[in-house]
Order: C-alpha cells, then sequence, then structure tokens
C-alpha cells in the first residue's frame, strides 16, 4: 500500500535532523556494528548498552511511526517541537488520511497501510534526497509499505486511496 506525506513538511523534518544528533531506532540497538570492534555491548541486565553506541555511525533517517496514527518524525536525540495548535508532543507529518485529529476514517487507513500492530522503523534520509533527484519538483514524498518490506515506489506519482486527503495528482 502507498503512504502519501506533504514533501515540504518532510523537508522540514530533514532539515531538523541534519542540525541534530542523530538518535539510533530500536532495531539499531541490537547491531553490533554500531558499537566499538564491531561488537555488541550489553548493560547489565543483558540489554544493548546504548550509551557505548558509536552515534555517528549511524545513517541520518526519520522515523516512520504508527500508533494513534501513521507519520513520520526526526530521528534525532533532541525532539522537534511540535507545532503551535498540535495535539502531538513533537513534530510530526502524518501520512495523508493518517492523521487523528482531522480523518474520521484515520484508524482503518492506518491499519490498511501499516497492519494492525503499533510500531516504527528508520527511513534513510537519503531516500528524501533520491525523490528530489529525480523529481526536483515532487510535492509529496511517497512510500511502499507492505507487511514485511517499507520502500520507495518506482514511480514517482503513485495512486494514493480515495479517501486519501492528499493533493490531486
Amino acid at each position: 500500500m502507498k503512504a502519501g506525506f506533504r514533501m515540504k513538511d518532510v523537508l522540514e523534518l530533514v532539515r531538523w535532523n541534519k542540525d541534530h544528533a542523530q538518535d539510533c531506532s530500536y532495531d539499531e540497538l541490537f547491531y553490533p556494528k554500531y558499537y566499538p570492534g564491531g561488537a555488541l555491548v550489553k548493560t547489565s541486565n543483558d540489554w544493548p548498552d546504548k550509551s557505548k553506541m558509536l552515534m555517528s555511525a549511524l545513517p541520518r533517517c526519520l522515523h516512520l511511526v504508527k500508533d494513534r496514527g501513521l507519520y513520520l518524525m526526526a530521528g534525532t536525540t533532541e525532539r522537534m517541537p511540535a507545532k503551535a495548535g498540535s495535539n502531538d508532543k513533537v513534530h510530526v507529518v502524518y501520512a495523508f488520511g493518517c492523521n487523528p485529529d482531522v480523518d474520521e476514517d484515520h484508524y482503518d487507513l492506518c491499519r490498511r497501510i501499516f497492519g494492525r500492530d503499533d510500531g516504527a522503523t528508520s527511513i534513510p534520509i537519503a531516500w528524501v534526497d533520491m525523490v528530489l533527484k529525480r523529481e526536483p519538483d515532487e510535492d509529496v514524498f511517497y512510500l511502499d509499505i507492505t507487511p514485511n518490506h517499507i520502500s520507495l515506489p518506482q514511480s514517482a506519482r503513485p495512486y494514493l486511496p480515495n479517501n486519501s486527503k492528499g493533493p490531486s495528482l
């Protein structure tokens, strides 16, 4: 399924991300390549020790999150402040049709796109750069999302669901 995000808003997240320290995703905690000597360092309770990670080795990314909506947020240690008037605690960019504050059917659409469970995963900032290189005037950042895979669509302008609040293409 496709998810679309307003490119102008995604670029705000990218700018914030490039100016602030990168944070790791949950999955990256378990990757030995992000620890000194390529060996996972654990705490006394057998959990990965985030304080020992080589944060500078982490790729710059945004976090794609599905909880009360489906959105992108900056993948940084310092969270980007929410916009005035928002019900969110940090600045997020909702997928079209997936904002619980404005989209009546957001719950069902989020489940169709991302699945039943809540979750989060990293989206490389390089993907945004690739889209802009391919389509410099692109106004929407799209992701192809399946139960086991997230990727950039082959087409620069994929189909959006009928109930999407995205721009008419």
